[in-house]
């Protein structure tokens, strides 16, 4: 099967984005910290779309050291 890929900046409104989904995976989306609460915020949203049945899966790597963290 072929899985839709959609464009989307964490803590964008999801209303432009027409198809429910039932999964969302993603993998190095944990990098930028100070992007968390829009990431949250964006997970959120479409679970309140399809409490029933969604789900994320997100990969946790961190790979950026103690002195640079700042930088994220």
């Amino acid at each position: 099967p072929i899985f839709p890929h959609i464009p989307l900046k964490w803590g964008e409104p999801i209303d432009a984005i027409t198809q429910n989904f039932d999964l969302i995976i993603g993998s190095d989306l944990m990098l930028y910290v100070k992007e968390y609460p829009n990431l949250i915020k964006t997970v959120k949203a479409f679970l309140a779309r399809n409490p029933a049945k969604f789900r994320a899966i997100l990969s946790w790597g961190r790979k950026v050291p103690k002195e640079n963290e700042q930088k994220f």
